[in-house]
């Protein structure tokens, strides 16, 4: 048969053409998951960075009134509601945290440390932030900028 005078595509081709864009289509379907599982990721990490901050800020009130009451913020992994003392996770919610207050090692400095965990013990991420606080001759500490 002679295929100048034919017209459309044969079998194969179809069957060809179909299969480089399922293939297409998988690829791309994926690429767009994994972008949305990274944006996720980035959005939760943002919010993991302003809980820190705000627990930081939380640190600074206390530091500014009496210093020997900084280590009594301390926390292992609990929710925001249970550090700020609110009904609720103020928009936090799947975040925990845990903080610690400790004199750093020239004990003219107290080192704060804020870690904020989400997910779960197999996939879950967390962030750490760290700030000091010198202490003043009044007994009382400023924080360091």
């Amino acid at each position: 048969m002679n295929r100048r005078g034919a017209r459309g595509f044969t079998a194969l081709e179809a069957v060809l053409a179909a299969s480089i864009l399922s293939c297409v289509g998988l690829v791309m379907g994926d690429v767009f998951t994994r972008a949305n599982r990274l944006a996720e990721y980035a959005r939760q990490g943002e919010r993991a960075v302003a809980l820190a901050q705000n627990v930081l800020e939380q640190y600074n009130a206390v530091a500014l009134r009496q210093s020997a009451q900084l280590a009594d913020l301390d926390r292992t992994r609990v929710r925001p509601r249970e550090f700020f003392g609110t009904p609720d996770d103020l928009g936090y919610a799947g975040l925990s945290l845990t903080t610690q207050a400790k004199p750093d090692d020239d004990l003219s400095l107290t080192r704060v440390h804020v870690r904020v965990s989400w997910g779960g013990a197999l996939f879950g991420s967390s962030i750490e932030l760290t700030k000091f606080y010198p202490h003043t001759m009044s007994g009382h500490f400023e924080p360091a900028k």
